[in-house]
């Protein structure tokens, strides 16, 4: 098979509809490991703050797909942050810290795989 440069031209225009599925996949993935993971770490005495981790929103605004996880929880502040009686137990930022490379690396994937769909 022959591909001339027209013709690739034509399959990147329409990469977008191959990107989108792809990174809101990877986007669910990566947030479904964030909360796991802030699930693991966060500190636990009833477990109504472990509980509360969830996944929010996963939505496409233009070119870009954005999701969110957040711990529900009044008080999930207060532990991440601290207070005067006790130091910050930081499940939230903890749980960026280690899903941002694997985030990161998903990203790659998905730019490799839709440059791959489009080529073939």
């Amino acid at each position: 098979m022959t591909l001339t440069l027209e013709a690739w031209q034509r399959r990147l225009f329409g990469i977008q509809r191959t990107v989108k599925p792809l990174s809101l996949a990877a986007v669910q993935s990566t947030l479904v490991k964030g909360v796991n993971v802030a699930q693991g770490v966060v500190p636990v005495r009833t477990g109504r703050l472990q509980a509360s981790i969830g996944i929010d929103t996963v939505r496409v605004e233009n070119t870009r797909t954005v999701g969110e996880y957040s711990a529900k929880a009044s008080y999930a502040k207060f532990v991440e942050e601290g207070t005067v009686h006790f130091g910050p137990r930081r499940f939230m930022q903890t749980s960026a810290r280690i899903v941002t490379p694997k985030f990161k690396k998903a990203a790659v994937t998905v730019a490799v795989e839709a440059l791959r769909r489009s080529l073939t």
